[in-house]
């Protein structure tokens, strides 16, 4: 199977892949380290293009029934492509057994390295604990929490300084995280004083992405 394409594109075809695909996920979703939340846009997007469907195989259906139909279908496999190459074509725990019975392409026995990663982590800032930042963040080019297919984890480049930093260079401590969120911690004395942080992925050859914008808070 390794090279075809493995989403059909009738209609039909698309959604009894999906319901097949759909259920197997969710009977697995411990083994496979997949959250409810991170099927939440497929599963959407499926219900969407069944009642889209439904209308357009209508007796009384018209042109723009059809149309929206269309466009409900390339969104789902929009969605479905992104969801399988986030969470299951790279995922150790998917076997080649689990890619047949959901209907995924098997890969080749010797597979190609990762990536360099060419997206960002974005990050958002919760400062509600003294003394504490905890970072949560995700990828530039997506709204899930996974990581980018071949990614390690994210590098945090950070520094307490007394005016913005010209470059990365001026961020002298760093971190590495494997798992969003990610917590910096600091000591009294620090508490009031302005942290600026950028992040940048890693694969899992050591190799870098490009970096965040610059990031900035208080230590609480």
């Amino acid at each position: 199977m390794a090279g075809k394409s493995y989403i059909p594109h009738a209609f039909d075809a698309l959604l009894i892949w999906l319901n097949n695909l759909l259920p197997y996920v969710k009977e697995n979703l411990a083994r496979f380290g997949i959250t409810p939340d991170d099927t939440t846009e497929l599963n959407i997007a499926t219900g969407l293009l069944a009642d889209a469907n439904a209308k357009a195989d209508a007796p009384n259906a018209g042109k723009a029934d059809r149309l929206d139909r269309k466009a409900k279908a390339t969104n789902v496999i929009r969605i479905a492509r992104m969801f399988v190459n986030m969470f299951l074509r790279y995922n150790p725990a998917v076997t080649d057994e689990d890619r047949i019975n959901m209907g995924l392409n098997v890969p080749d026995s010797k597979p190609s390295p990762a990536p360099i990663p060419d997206t960002y982590p974005t990050c958002s800032i919760d400062s509600s604990v003294i003394l504490r930042l905890t970072l949560q963040y995700r990828d530039s080019n997506s709204t899930s929490r996974a990581k980018p297919y071949g990614v390690h984890g994210c590098e945090i480049r950070w520094a307490i300084l007394d005016a913005p930093p010209i470059d990365t260079d001026d961020l002298l401590r760093s971190e590495f995280s494997t798992h969003s969120p990610h917590t910096l911690e600091f000591k009294e004395h620090e508490r009031g004083r302005v942290v600026f942080f950028r992040l940048c992925w890693e694969n899992t050859r050591g190799q870098k992405g490009p970096w965040s914008e610059i990031y900035n808070a208080f230590v609480p």
